[in-house]
């Protein structure tokens, strides 16, 4: 038995996403949430201006929730506010990359050059994009797409310390 699934593609600034659920109910709250967490962040960001400029972690603040995950996610990979998102179907995996202007222009790191293309390549797929936005399509499994993303950036930031 098959049930109908409930799609919308979305864009709120520089988010940008497809929510999938199995009721339309889903869908709406899934976007509220985002829409809801994304001004929180923006707020605090407002407040506390070097949370998406520094290279290095931040102090995990204790609200919003939503910097509290970025701050210790950041604190873990040890980096500053650059986004990999990954996604596995089978044996192929895509990762989507983002960075604010300020970490581009600090760092001189281009996603789609620097991270995307090389990554793309050691994963027998191909990479590419812009500054702050890049893609990228290969083979293998979400663990070490990610692992292999991560060790590209940190070998750019040693580059362009």
């Amino acid at each position: 038995m098959t049930r109908k699934l409930f799609k919308e593609v979305f864009r709120i600034k520089e988010t940008q996403g497809t929510i999938i659920a199995d009721r339309e109910q889903g869908v709406k709250t899934a976007i509220a949430s985002i829409k809801r967490n994304r001004k929180a962040l923006e707020d605090y960001a407002r407040r506390n201006s070097l949370f998406l400029v520094v290279l290095e972690p931040v102090a995990v603040p204790a609200e919003p929730l939503v910097a509290r995950l970025m701050a210790e996610a950041a604190e873990k990979a040890n980096v500053g506010p650059m986004a990999a998102v990954a996604g596995q179907r089978n044996d192929n995996i895509e990762i989507s990359l983002r960075c604010t202007r300020e970490f581009n222009q600090k760092t001189g790191i281009h996603l789609g050059k620097d991270i995307a293309k090389p990554l793309g390549e050691s994963l027998q797929g191909m990479g590419g994009g812009h500054a702050t936005a890049a893609g990228v399509n290969g083979t293998g499994d979400v663990e070490t797409g990610l692992k292999r993303c991560l060790r590209l950036l940190k070998e750019e930031l040693a580059k362009h310390k």
